[in-house]
């Protein structure tokens, strides 16, 4: 089993123990060193001081007497101590003698004044030479480096055992149990009472990692609980997004079926009402789990089968239908113009008889009736009905049937429109028939008038299949005088017999003639020679004479006449018709003007 990597943990704390111990053994030794030093250092200055100032008096003595032998022997005297260097005695005089003499040194330089009997006789100087002190200040310590070394190496091997014993150990225990914990498993953790019971840090780590692994044990459990949660919610979730998708389904099917059949309502006849119904109510019906779907309408409270679908596709046996008028409580249900839904019919039993006696003998267990409004009164029943037990009928059977009822009750609606609207179609072509030929007819004499006239004569202008078009102006002769003479209403009488004469010799042939003024007629012949023409209004003339109507205004003739202008046109020229009528007029006032009763054309070569 793997352990905790604590080496680096031991050599961390050797690395600090050895730098830690090392520059407080270089501190205490130096602090050492330097207290050595200058303790030497000062018992060397006053050993010196010592040792020169008990040759003060001799040597002062000595250069009083200028004696330079015991001056040399006080001086060798005073270079016998092996501190003293570069002595040097200056004397007023400017004698100068010297002992010890070396390089100068970097000590400090102590003079003495030489006085005898209070008179200045000169200066004595030396300088104490340090390395001997320094030597033996180094040799002291070498040794107590080294046994501060010795010190420092038991103090870390000291503090190694204990941190080992107290931290590294203890800390390799609880690695090593760490490794136990199993996110998966989540299994408890047990913890030796060597480090639960401890007094110290690392017992606080210990029951925190217990803490830690219970917390860990407790979100692990309430982890499984909530996935547990999830999925059965999840099945829940899967089951009611089935059957939401499986309603959603069978909804828009059932949507589908009724906009078909709303839009079959604008093209079905009576006829074919039967089928639309039928392929409308057998997969409903097969959707929503209904055994049968019926139409029936009321006449004379007498309930009729209209329409009927049957699961089993047995035959209805009351095709005759039933008499609603002693079943008291459909009737007082169905004004309120509500659906009567009743789930089992055994609930009518006791309330309505005469109800549930008919639902028996139709074998029906359960029954949802929709009435059929024409405006505010019910003309019909839609019913739906099951027929193996009880049923609760759901918000969707409820919601699809009413809207399915109102689909019935708009197609009735508009079958009675078409009927009401067709019947009112008729008569408005009737009527715009009649209008229209009495707007095109004179009503005196039955010809027709200026208008179609003009539009005929207008069409064959333009028409590619005319060779020729003539057109006669017909006047009466003296009309004004007949009526005069003979009072307006035997006029209208002489008009009609003129009007019947001139259609008698133009309409078998297929001309037209018609009355555009009071006494002036017009007359439209195609595809005619300008001979045939006005043979045929010569005819027309002698036809007239041939009435015999007395006038006796119309010299010298006595009788009614007419005069006619014929022009002639062939479809090459390409007149206008306003030309045409022009000619014809002239042509006609030309026979006005040579005594009437005649006929003459336009252009004049034609006669």
């Amino acid at each position: 089993m793997t352990s905790l990597p604590m080496k680096t943990l031991r050599h961390k704390i050797i690395a600090i123990m050895v730098v830690a111990t090392g520059l407080l053994a270089l501190l205490n030794i130096s602090i050492q060193a330097y207290v050595d030093y200058q303790q030497e250092m000062k018992q060397a200055e006053d050993n010196t001081l010592r040792h020169v100032r008990s040759l003060y008096y001799p040597i002062s003595e000595a250069l009083w007497d200028l004696d330079l032998r015991q001056l040399e022997q006080l001086l060798i005297s005073v270079s016998k101590d092996s501190n003293i260097q570069n002595i040097q005695l200056k004397s007023t005089d400017g004698t100068m003698l010297d002992a010890n003499v070396s390089e100068p040194l970097t000590s400090t330089t102590h003079s003495y004044d030489l006085r005898h009997h209070g008179r200045m006789l000169g200066t004595l100087s030396y300088q104490i030479d340090d390395s001997k002190i320094q030597e033996e200040v180094l040799s002291r310590l070498a040794l107590g480096f080294l046994l501060n070394t010795l010190e420092a190496l038991v103090i870390i091997a000291i503090v190694v055992v204990v941190v080992y014993s107290l931290v590294t150990k203890p800390l390799n225990e609880l690695y090593t149990i760490s490794k136990t914990i199993n996110p998966q498993t989540s299994s408890k953790l047990k913890l030796p009472n060597s480090l639960t019971q401890r007094q110290d840090e690392l017992s606080y780590v210990a029951k925190a990692l217990q803490n830690l692994n219970n917390a860990s044990r407790r979100a692990i459990a309430a982890q499984r609980r909530t996935e547990r949660q999830l999925l059965h919610h999840q099945n829940q979730l899967e089951q009611s997004i089935e059957i939401q998708t499986k309603a959603y389904k069978t909804q828009s099917k059932l949507h589908r079926i009724l906009a078909d059949m709303s839009l079959n309502i604008l093209t079905c006849s009576e006829d074919n009402m039967a089928t639309v119904m039928y392929r409308a109510f057998e997969p409903i019906g097969r959707l929503l789990d209904i055994d049968r779907l019926s139409v029936l309408t009321i006449d004379d409270n007498i309930a009729h089968y209209r329409y009927s679908w049957r699961a089993d596709g047995s035959k209805n046996p009351y095709l005759e239908g039933f008499n609603i008028g002693s079943m008291a409580l459909l009737q007082r249900r169905l004004l309120s113009l509500e659906p009567i839904v009743i789930n089992d019919i055994e609930f009518l039993k006791s309330q309505a008889d005469s109800e549930y006696s008919m639902m028996k003998k139709l074998g029906i267990d359960s029954v949802a009736i929709f009435p059929l409004i024409d405006g505010k009164a019910i003309f019909g029943l839609l019913i739906a009905s099951n027929i193996h037990g009880a049923h609760d009928w759901s918000d969707t059977q409820r919601a699809i049937l009413s809207r399915l009822s109102t689909t019935v009750s708009e197609m009735h609606l508009r079958l009675r429109s078409q009927k009401e609207m067709t019947a009112l179609q008729e008569e408005l072509i009737e009527a715009n028939q009649r209008l229209h030929i009495a707007a095109e007819t004179d009503e005196l004499t039955g010809l027709p008038n200026r208008r179609p006239f003009m539009s005929e004569l207008e069409h064959h202008t333009h028409s590619l299949f005319v060779s020729s078009i003539t057109t006669m102006m017909i006047d009466v002769d003296h009309f004004k005088q007949y009526n005069d003479l003979y009072g307006h209403v035997q006029g209208d009488f002489a008009l009609r017999y003129v009007a019947n004469t001139l259609k008698q010799v133009l309409v078998p042939c297929g001309h037209m003639v018609a009355r555009i003024g009071g006494e002036e007629f017009c007359a439209l012949l195609v595809n005619v020679s300008a001979q045939e023409a006005m043979t045929l209004a010569e005819k027309m003339r002698q036809e007239i004479i041939s009435l015999n109507i007395p006038h006796s205004g119309n010299n010298p003739f006595n009788v009614l006449s007419i005069s006619v202008g014929v022009a002639h046109q062939l479809a090459e020229e390409q007149l206008t018709t306003q030309q045409l009528l022009e000619s014809a007029d002239a042509a006609l006032y030309r026979a006005k003007q040579n005594g009437r009763n005649q006929v003459q054309s336009e252009p004049s070569n034609l006669d």
